[in-house]
């Protein structure tokens, strides 16, 4: 019937933005909502969920509420944000790696992000400006129980107070920027990214596959080097993973209850050291 595969949700908000001097003040509160995903109305089997694990179980929209206050300043030498913010989301059933949560549960995201620059070019011309950037993330699994184990199809682990996967704790950049008469502009940045896990129950174990545990910290050196010529034409050299790096992107498509390549494709490693030359002219 159409009223079956009609949703209807009242999304509210609010927030302010007061100004003072060279600084404002922000926040807000804001409802969310996502159709089920692709892996939940394949889960659910499109509502009809009869005689089935998920019997009496209601085929519903993901709904979330973001909440967030924070600072903004710019002044002569230093600008900066720095923004507080809790995300929950609620009715989240499928969970990857081949698994689905037992009920709709619910998952948080809290933390702080931030950033500062400091615009020394603003005393000379010469000097150099800096910048920071910090992600502070804590995620939970506030209720939940799967339907299987990644590793176990006879186990159904409580997962409630695990971290959500691909969530990294510490993210920051530190960088420079040297600005030479609006013709030559350097920039080099320095980036961290903490451990994090990559499924929902936190399975720290690593097969010789790659299919199972975290990914480990990882340290990036990235360079840019912009010459204008004039204001229609510039050229560009840019250089990511300076060191050349070997780390672990994601294991995002991987199972290891399916190891058959067509289903679990084991680590994807990160970009290796790449080098580009180019040149731009706008019209």
């Amino acid at each position: 019937a159409l009223f079956d595969a009609t949703t209807f949700n009242v999304l509210p908000g609010i927030g302010f933005n007061y100004k003072l001097y060279k600084t404002n003040f922000f926040g807000g509160i804001h409802r969310g909502m996502t159709p089920p995903s692709n892996g939940t109305l394949l889960t659910l089997n499109f509502g009809q969920t009869d005689g089935t694990t998920f019997d009496g179980l209601d085929l519903k929209s993901e709904t979330s509420w973001t909440k967030e206050i924070g600072i903004r300043t710019n002044m002569k030498l230093i600008s900066g944000e720095l923004a507080f913010f809790h995300l929950s989301i609620d009715n989240l059933i499928a969970a990857a790696r081949g698994t689905t949560f037992t009920s709709l549960d619910r998952v948080t995201s809290q933390g702080i992000e931030s950033n500062i620059t400091v615009q020394l070019n603003q005393l000379n011309t010469w000097l150099p400006n800096f910048f920071l950037t910090y992600t502070y993330l804590e995620t939970e699994i506030v209720n939940g129980v799967l339907t299987a184990s990644a590793l176990n199809d006879s186990i159904r682990p409580d997962v409630s107070g695990n971290e959500l996967p691909y969530a990294p704790r510490h993210n920051f950049i530190f960088g420079m920027v040297y600005n030479w008469n609006e013709k030559f502009e350097l920039m080099v940045n320095y980036r961290y990214v903490s451990k994090s896990w990559t499924d929902y129950e936190n399975i720290n174990f690593r097969s010789n596959r790659g299919d199972t545990g975290p990914v480990p910290i990882y340290r990036l050196l990235n360079a840019s080097l912009t010459y204008r010529v004039n204001e229609k034409f510039r050229t560009f050299l840019t250089a990511k993973n300076i060191l050349d790096t070997k780390y672990i992107g994601s294991r995002l498509h991987s199972n290891p209850r399916q190891q058959n390549a067509s289903s679990s494709s084991g680590i994807i490693p990160g970009p290796t050291r790449q080098i580009n030359l180019g040149i731009n002219y706008n019209f």
